[in-house]
Formats: structure tokens, C-alpha cells, sequence
């Protein structure tokens, strides 16, 4: 285990968790004898505490799974007015609302959720709930959500850095495995232990890397060298279809590069915060639908297209919109 400096509460000075307390696997002894968490969820939570992830196996339902590609396979074929796709290009990150030429892209697909019910059967499947709510101590709400078809062939990165909330460390990442996922796929993979690490801090003294972009190469060197002093070993995640990886939003992984670029690995990817909490594009500024329950748990769908800015630009474009 990697030892920090007494006195702080948490592992890392920006709090966190319950589960990222100093003393959680006595708090977690205590839950578990008191009734408050079921047995059979104990070995998950020492996992997350001690790797910064677990895995739930056979999560959701294959049936689940297959309506839900039923959906994304027609809307890739027919297009959406709605339902934005993003991308990187030579202009840099850019935004369109989905249609059939973009099939053949690195895209992510944003917030399915908020569009599909098969989509919000699948991300707040009740296994997946369940778990969360454990880890979060409150109801989960769904605040943003990203389909691949692909791999991204991300580099080494932890999704604090990129945490639009005001506690970036309170929340958790679900990775559903859409389909089977052998070597060459664009695997995901991650290190073991990487969340108990030392708290990086960009040049201006935040965690958050949306506004040091350039500084990304030294920031992910930072985050090998924190694995070599540790002796942390990555390792490739190959799941199942249906099963799901929960993980810590200071867990560091990334996106293997696939072997063929036109090899498909589909999944979704969706963070979790406790329902009492604000995402940021609550504010005034946006309009918004709110917190809306489905099963256990609950979603927030972060704009209407039709009235942010965003949205302006696209139904008066219909095409690329430059997004930093």
C-alpha cells in the first residue's frame, strides 16, 4: 500500500470519497458488521480501495445490450438531428449532429441517455446502480455519458483531470463492455493502485488540465514516473460483454491503439455523482431537463441542443463546429 503524510484524513488533499478515506477499510468493516452493506459487496469495495477499481461481472443483461445496439446500428444508418457526435480533426476537437459519413470515424457519441431508454437501461442497470450507491453513500445520478464505437486510443490520463465538477474527486467512471473485447480491439487499460498516488498539479496550481492542454505530455510523464517509483504495472482489460468496470476518478488508463482502425469495440462510458449534486451546466446560462429517475438511480441530460450555443450553431450550420 502507498503510505501518505499523517494528519490528512483523505489520500489525496482534495478529499474525495468515503472509500478514499485513510481509515476505509475500517469504516468498511464497521458498514458490513453493522448491516448497513451487504457481505457479497465487501470484496468489490476493498478492491476499489485498494486498486481503485472493481469489476462486475455479467452486469447487464446481453437483451439490454442488444436493444441498445439496435438503436446506435439505426442511427448511425439514418443520422440524428439531435444526438451529437465529436471527433478530432485537423481543425482540433469538433462537433456535429450524428448522420451516416461519420460512421467510419474515431467519434465518441454523447450523452445516449439522454435520447435512447435502451441506453438508459443499459448505463443504470440496477447491478450498476447498486454498486454505485455504495461507493458514492447516496441515490447515483447519470451527468454525462460518452458511446464509442471504437477504441479511443486515449493516452494515459485519470478522469479527475478533466472533472467538471467542483469536487473532482467525487464521482465514479462505469465502463460497460458492449461486446466482447479480445487483444487488438482497442483495449482498455489501467494501473492497478495509480488513485493512491501523489496529487498532480498543473502550472497554475489546479488539477483540472481544461485550460493547460499543452501541458499534457508532462503531466502523463508524471503519471509513468508515479507508476515506476510505486511499481505499478498496467494492465489491459478484456472483458465480457455485459460486464462492467468501476473505477476511481484517479485511476490513470487510457486506449490501446487498435490493430485494425476499422475493428469495432463498443461501449459506454458514464460518470456518476451523488443525486444532491449540481453539475456545472445547472447554471442559468443553459437550460436543462433536470434530474429525471429511471430505476434506482437517476440521469440529467446537461443542454437542450436546440438553446444552448452550441446547438445555435449546428442547426444553423449543419455541419463542423470548432469545440476547444
Amino acid at each position: 500500500m502507498i503510505s501518505h503524510a499523517q494528519g490528512n484524513e483523505y489520500r489525496s488533499p482534495l478529499g474525495g470519497l468515503w472509500l478514499d478515506r485513510e481509515d476505509a477499510l475500517a469504516r468498511l468493516d464497521r458498514r458490513v458488521q453493522a448491516g448497513a452493506i451487504p457481505e457479497h459487496i465487501k470484496p468489490g469495495l476493498m478492491n476499489w480501495i485498494e486498486d481503485g477499481f472493481l469489476v462486475l461481472k455479467s452486469a447487464v443483461p446481453e437483451s439490454r445490450i442488444d436493444l441498445l445496439l439496435d438503436d446506435t446500428d439505426r442511427m448511425w444508418r439514418d443520422g440524428h438531428s439531435r444526438i451529437v457526435a465529436e471527433y478530432l480533426s485537423a481543425e482540433g476537437r469538433t462537433a456535429e449532429f450524428v448522420r451516416p459519413e461519420l460512421h467510419s470515424l474515431p467519434t465518441r457519441i454523447l450523452d445516449l441517455y439522454a435520447h435512447f431508454e435502451t441506453a438508459r437501461n443499459v448505463i443504470l442497470a440496477p447491478a450498476i446502480i447498486e454498486s454505485i450507491g455504495y461507493i458514492l453513500d447516496a441515490q447515483p445520478m447519470a451527468y454525462q455519458s460518452l458511446f464509442f464505437e471504437r477504441g479511443s486510443g486515449q493516452p494515459l490520463h485519470q478522469d479527475s483531470v478533466h472533472s467538471p465538477l467542483k469536487t473532482p474527486l467525487g464521482f465514479v467512471t462505469s465502463w460497460v463492455a458492449l461486446e466482447d473485447v479480445s487483444p487488438g480491439m482497442g483495449e482498455l487499460f489501467f494501473i492497478p493502485g495509480s488513485h493512491r498516488t501523489a496529487t498532480y498539479r498543473f502550472s497554475n496550481g489546479d488539477k483540472c488540465m481544461t485550460e493547460h492542454p499543452d501541458e499534457e505530455p508532462e503531466y502523463i510523464a508524471w503519471l509513468e514516473r508515479e507508476a515506476t517509483k510505486h511499481n505499478l504495472v498496467k494492465q489491459s482489460y478484456l472483458p465480457r460483454k455485459g460486464d462492467v468496470l468501476l473505477f476511481n476518478p484517479d485511476l490513470a488508463h487510457g486506449g490501446s491503439p487498435p490493430s485494425d482502425p476499422e475493428r469495432r469495440r463498443r461501449s459506454v462510458v458514464s460518470e456518476f455523482c451523488p443525486v444532491d449534486v449540481t453539475p456545472p451546466w445547472f447554471a442559468k446560462r443553459f437550460r436543462h431537463s433536470g434530474r429525471k429517475p429511471h430505476g434506482d438511480g437517476y440521469y440529467c441530460y446537461p443542454y437542450r441542443l436546440g438553446l444552448t450555443r452550441i446547438g445555435r450553431a449546428l442547426r444553423k450550420a449543419r455541419g463542423v463546429v470548432k469545440r476547444s
